[in-house]
Order: C-alpha cells, then sequence, then structure tokens
C-alpha cells in the first residue's frame, strides 16, 4: 500500500512538471528576431543613386529641348510666312524696276531731257528740271528699294535654312538623350528589381532628385549667374592692379588663384564658401554652402573671330560629390556666359594666346600701335 502511494506521488510531481513546462514560464512564447535587411555597398549605392540623378536631368534636358523644339517650329512658321510676304514685294518691285530700267534702255527718259532743253523760258527749264530730277529720284528709290527687298529676303532664306538646321539638330539631339533616357532606366529597373532593399533605394533616389531640384540646381544658377556678371570686369581689374608685363608690342597678363578668388569675393558674398584654384589644365571650383557641396571643372580656350576671345568650356560638375551629366554643363554654359573678352580693356589689344599652370592663368595679348596712335 505504501508502494502504491509513492507511486502516485511521483506520477503527479511529474505531471505538474509537464505541466509547468506546458504552461509555466520555462515555455514563453517570443516572437522570432527579425533579420535586418543587409544594405548595399557604399560603391553600389552610390552607383545606383548616381543613375538615378542621372536620369532626373536628362528627363530635363528632354524637356528643355521640347521648349526649344517649339520655339524654333514657331520661329520657322514667323520665317516662312516674312519670307513669302517679302517674295511678294520683291516680285512687285522687280516688275516696276524692269519698267523704270527699260523706260531708260529705249529713251522714254531722254524724251525729259529734250524737253527741258527745248524750253522757251527759264521759268519752263526749271519747271521741267524740277520734274525731271523729281521722276529721277523716284525711279532711284523704286530700284534702291528693290534692292534693299532682295537682300532682306536672301537674308531670310539663309535664316530660314540655318534655323530648319537647328531644328534637325535638336530633334536629332531629342532622339538621342531620349534613347540614352530610355537604357539607363531599364538598366536602373533590372538593378531596383533584383535588390531586396528596392523600396528603399527608391525613396533615396527620390529624395537626391528633390534635393537637387530644390536647392542643388537653384545655388548651381546663382554661382554661374554672378560669374557671367563678374568675369567681365575681371580683365580691367586685373589690368589696374598693375599684373601685366610689357614685352615689345605684347602684353601678358597674369590671373593668380588669389587675384581670382579676392576679386570674385569683393564681388559677391556668394563666394565666401568658394574656392578658385588653376590646377593641372583646369580652373576648379570647390564650396560648400547650407551642406550642399558643389564643384566644377573647365578649361579656357582661345576662340579666334574677329574679336577674339577666351571661351570657358565646362568639363564636370558635381552636386554632393555626384557627377553631373554632359547635359547639364551644356544648359549652364547656354544660359550663362563665363568666357574672357580681353579686348573690353581696351580697343588696342587682341587675345593672341592662352595658357594655365598651376596656380595661375596667363593671357598673352597684343598691342595694336595704331589704336594708339590714330
Amino acid at each position: 500500500m505504501k508502494r502504491k502511494s509513492s507511486f502516485y506521488r511521483i506520477i503527479k510531481l511529474y505531471l505538474c512538471l509537464f505541466l509547468a513546462c506546458l504552461y509555466g514560464p520555462f515555455h514563453t512564447s517570443y516572437p522570432e528576431p527579425v533579420l535586418a535587411l543587409e544594405e548595399p555597398s557604399t560603391e553600389e549605392f552610390r552607383q545606383l543613386l548616381q543613375k538615378g540623378l542621372s536620369l532626373y536631368e536628362i528627363e530635363r534636358e528632354l524637356s528643355r529641348l521640347q521648349d526649344k523644339e517649339h520655339y524654333v517650329s514657331s520661329q520657322i512658321e514667323l520665317l516662312t510666312l516674312q519670307l513669302e510676304k517679302e517674295a511678294r514685294q520683291v516680285d512687285l518691285l522687280r516688275e516696276q524696276a524692269g519698267d523704270i530700267l527699260r523706260s531708260y534702255y529705249m529713251g522714254d527718259r531722254e524724251s525729259l531731257m529734250l524737253l527741258m532743253f527745248s524750253a522757251e523760258s527759264l521759268s519752263d527749264f526749271l519747271a521741267v528740271y524740277d520734274m525731271t530730277q523729281t521722276i529721277m529720284e523716284l525711279d532711284n528709290r523704286k530700284l534702291k528699294q528693290y534692292n534693299s527687298s532682295y537682300t532682306r529676303m536672301l537674308e531670310q532664306k539663309n535664316t530660314l535654312v540655318q534655323t530648319r538646321e537647328e531644328l534637325r539638330e535638336l530633334r536629332l539631339a531629342f532622339v538621342q538623350q531620349r534613347n540614352e533616357h530610355t537604357a539607363l532606366q531599364a538598366e536602373l529597373d533590372r538593378e531596383l528589381a533584383s535588390h531586396d532593399q528596392a523600396e528603399q533605394i527608391q525613396a533615396h533616389l527620390n529624395q537626391l532628385s528633390e534635393g537637387w531640384e530644390e536647392k542643388g540646381l537653384p545655388l548651381f544658377e546663382a554661382y554661374f549667374q554672378s560669374l557671367a556678371k563678374h568675369m567681365r570686369d575681371l580683365p580691367q581689374a586685373v589690368a589696374s592692379d598693375q599684373q601685366v608685363k610689357r614685352k615689345g608690342s605684347t602684353l601678358h597678363l597674369t590671373i593668380t588663384d588669389q587675384t581670382l578668388n579676392q576679386f570674385l569675393r569683393s564681388k559677391d558674398d556668394l563666394f565666401t564658401n568658394m574656392t578658385f584654384q588653376f590646377e593641372d589644365g583646369h580652373l576648379v571650383a570647390r564650396g560648400e554652402s547650407d551642406g550642399i557641396a558643389i564643384s566644377m571643372k573647365g578649361t579656357y580656350t582661345l576662340v579666334e573671330e574677329e574679336q577674339p576671345y577666351i571661351a570657358f568650356d565646362i568639363v564636370e560638375l558635381k552636386y554632393n560629390y555626384y557627377l553631373l551629366p554632359d547635359t547639364t554643363a551644356a544648359d549652364l554654359e547656354d544660359r550663362f556666359d563665363l568666357s574672357f573678352y580681353p579686348h573690353l580693356i581696351t580697343d588696342a589689344v587682341e587675345v593672341e594666346a592662352v595658357q594655365m599652370e598651376d596656380g595661375k592663368l596667363d593671357i598673352q595679348l597684343n598691342v595694336s600701335l595704331k589704336d594708339f596712335l590714330f
């Protein structure tokens, strides 16, 4: 009986332990740990964002090309109407000019001369003379009108041909940019589709594009607008600071990093956070404003025209260390002129050469003595 009682106690003990394990604190249910999504590598992430920013800028370029195409198309329509009107005027004046020339060739105008010399009195002579002068002046005016109208018609034809060529080039550029956009978009879509964090990356892409549109692009435009305004005054400022060396009829105008930075900062406080340097054959500008890092790299080249000048060509633009596409540089170059015009110092000088070295830009000018003497 005693063994039986011990057996039941053992059974109860195991039962209590079983129930404790089943419902007690030893079997508390915890959710399975959530593993953090693997962050993309820095280079991979930057490449994706770089493509997204490039796509945004290409889209902006496509919109700009469309607007310009519409404008050029409207100009072609206007020029066509003007040319048609001018052609009708030329036809009318050509007929009148032909009648005038024919009258002289056939001797019709000689009768006026005969009438003048057959006058019986001085008053009759003077009256016929005045009438003859009036007729000849009218004839001459008509011939000049015809010549001017014909010249205008030829100029309008040339303008129309050039504008149509511009439209053709715009359409080619549009197609090229659209194809590039399509290819880049497909590439980005493929990469995002295969990525575990596609939504997060897309959010970063949207944030980067919005930041560029709202802050980055306006900041670049502000810098370029101020540069375009003040660069024209730089040659005079440098010349007044006696940074010009003369050798015979040749002048060497030297612009150093320090000179350029001091000049720009004296003109606009915007350049306080921007530094310009001549290095490796380029003008490089780097700066930061309101947490936005920007940089620009470009070159100066001599443009030999009737009035030679030194053109500035953008090689590279970066926004927060992201490389901007060539279309952005082309757009800013089109809207803001950063070229040098040394002849603005005086008409007596003409730029002959330009050379960049580390720390300075050297401009070689030729002095025309005749402009000083006459």
